[in-house]
């Protein structure tokens, strides 16, 4: 199955060593180092310098323990950041317990009809998206479109990203009726309050072309592709994520219409991108690598197929583990390589491994 993407929305001041002693800093001094401590998490995490990401908001979070307690807003703005800070490596079994201790903090200092509980929300709402949990994600999901709509209303952007994600939900359930009128309304939302040059309005017309992927509306799907790609290029440039998940979803394209030389020219940059923007161990570089073999394997290329689709399943392995659906899909995938060669041992072994 080919793999499209669709898009959900150093300097350390280490100066508290009172606080590692278990000596609160002055408030004021304490908020003031917290906040710094996680705009410098926030700029480390967008520049994917994750290591450091994490002792500055350890840091912070010691600091917002010691002084304030750990029923306070300032120690669940750490443990927010925190989650978020594991779930861009990919920790997500890490990230859940913080987003969820944060969650509780949050309801009984600030309650619910509050715009950072409805964040927390959706983290936690993206954690059971990723884990494939997603009844427990259509559950937040709904909870965030609730609150940002009672807050903010409907024609808010932050209201927008809410029933894109639920929209992106119901498009990896099978649920395309549900998913086409968000997408449709997001994009109108975004077309008023953001513009057409935005990358989260490119985001949304990447979207519709997922869908229509899975529609079958493979013309239409190119035209909203091929959209999204140029809004991108204009944006943000070609050395970005955003710009090779554009390059793979057309690679992906090309290759379910039998247009292969063209396919093979976008997932090839799509991957090369990836590897210099990201690390051979993401899951968006083994989304990839899947289609490549995806690729090869319609082609004939069965024993390249195979390389890739084994190099797949070890990433995700490593990131989602055994029971995520697409470490099965993966399996599937490989197992059908070997049938295609006639070595149906193989493919048994792997055909029963990916249904187990």
């Amino acid at each position: 199955m080919i793999l499209l993407r669709i898009y959900f929305c150093v300097l350390l001041l280490f100066s508290g060593s009172e606080t590692l002693k278990g000596q609160p800093l002055d408030t004021t001094a304490a908020r003031l180092e917290i906040d710094s401590l996680l705009q410098l998490n926030k700029r480390l995490v967008a520049e994917r310098k994750l290591e450091v990401a994490l002792e500055a908001v350890e840091h912070a979070e010691k600091i917002a323990f010691v002084t304030f307690g750990e029923k306070h807003l300032q120690y669940a703005n750490c443990l927010l950041n925190h989650g978020r800070v594991y779930y861009n490596m990919n920790r997500f079994e890490d990230a859940e317990p913080l987003y969820e201790k944060a969650r509780q903090i949050y309801e009984n200092t600030t309650g619910k009809d509050n715009l950072q509980y409805a964040l927390c929300l959706n983290y936690l709402a993206l954690v059971y998206h990723d884990i494939g949990k997603f009844d427990k994600a259509e559950i937040f999901y709904k909870d965030v479109r609730n609150i940002r709509e009672k807050i903010l209303g409907n024609q808010h952007a932050e209201y927008a990203k809410a029933i894109n994600n639920l929209a992106v939900l119901y498009v990896d359930m099978g649920r395309y009726n549900e998913a086409e009128p968000l997408y449709l309304e997001t994009k109108d939302i975004q077309k008023k309050t953001l513009g057409v040059s935005h990358p989260s309005y490119a985001s949304t017309i990447n979207n519709l072309g997922v869908l229509n992927f899975q529609l079958h509306n493979y013309k239409k799907s190119e035209e909203y592709y091929l959209e999204a790609l140029k809004i991108k290029e204009e944006t943000s440039g070609r050395e970005d994520a955003d710009y090779a998940w554009g390059m793979n979803n057309l690679g992906a394209l090309y290759v379910k219409i039998g247009d292969y030389e063209k396919a093979e020219l976008f997932l090839l940059n799509a991957k090369s991108i990836r590897e210099k923007v990201l690390d051979k161990k993401h899951p968006d570089y083994a989304a990839s690598l899947n289609n490549l073999a995806e690729l090869y394997s319609e082609t004939g290329y069965l024993e390249k197929a195979i390389q890739y689709y084994m190099e797949t399943i070890a990433i995700r392995k490593s990131v989602f583990g055994e029971k995520h659906p697409e470490y099965g899909l993966a399996l599937s995938n490989l197992g059908g390589a070997y049938f295609q060669m006639s070595d149906f041992e193989h493919a048994e072994l792997f055909f029963l491994q990916a249904n187990s």
